[in-house]
């Protein structure tokens, strides 16, 4: 095999692995496919993004990050089904803890009010089901008991999804 040929087949391997790289970075950075990874069930492509802002960035990535989706009427479909095969989906309502990390309140004699994003997510869905993810308690298996709204900090996910408008909502809170 001659110089020219082995150097042409080189090229060949680069520019596949450069195409390569590039259609899975694609897939890997699509805002359906981050979202979808955060609530364990897949964004349908045929969805619209109405709002999605990450305020993450502060101290050890503390912030909040919400999204607002509008569904299809097949894709709340496909969506409510994904959802079911997840044991972390549940039917409304919601329980009060996350009521007041939502929409702040008092809980115990205490008044909260901790983010802002989630003041998005109205307070009235009545027909639904919410995702909730407590990664403090990922963390710190040992605190899994421990009342969300007494611990030193929030690192949790909430997500609900309106039957009545086919909007899902997607809320992330880390302190």
């Amino acid at each position: 095999m001659g110089r020219g040929k082995k150097l042409i087949g080189f090229l060949v391997i680069i520019f596949v692995v450069i195409i390569t790289y590039n259609i899975l970075n694609r897939i890997m950075n699509d805002d359906f496919h981050k979202l979808g990874r955060i609530i364990g069930v897949d964004i349908p492509k045929d969805s619209t993004i109405l709002r999605w802002d990450d305020g993450h960035g502060g101290f050890h990535g503390d912030g909040e990050a919400y999204a607002e989706i509008k569904l299809t009427k097949i894709g709340m479909e496909k969506f409510i089904v994904d959802a079911a095969k997840n044991e972390m989906w549940n039917d409304i309502p919601l329980p009060r803890e996350l009521k007041i990390i939502i929409n702040g309140g008092d809980y115990d004699g205490i008044s909260y009010d901790i983010g802002k994003m989630s003041k998005n997510i109205p307070q009235d869905i009545q027909k639904g089901i919410y995702y909730i993810r407590d990664r403090f308690a990922d963390n710190y298996p040992e605190k899994k008991h421990t009342d969300i709204n007494l611990r030193s900090s929030y690192n949790v996910t909430i997500s609900i999804l309106d039957f009545e408008t086919n909007k899902l909502y997607i809320y992330e809170l880390d302190t």
